[in-house]
């Protein structure tokens, strides 16, 4: 599985449902804010998934030492 793509589509979503709500009477950049939270968005969720399969490998390898399987 590649997480970055999985990342950046994921985002491609959140980022349509961001700009739905766009105003045009808005005084700031739509489109920089929108990269902006796109950039911590999908670095925040890199981070989350690596920490998961940090705690996965822990627990496979906490039930192979008891001799059970994951």
């Amino acid at each position: 599985m590649d997480i970055k793509k999985l990342a950046e589509n994921h985002w491609e979503y959140v980022k349509l449902v961001i700009l739905l709500h766009e105003q045009a009477d808005r005084q700031i950049d739509v489109d920089e804010v929108v990269n902006l939270i796109g950039f911590h968005y999908k670095s925040a969720l890199m981070h989350g998934y690596g920490h998961g399969l940090e705690e996965g490998y822990k627990q496979g390898v906490e039930a192979a030492k008891k001799g059970n399987s994951a």
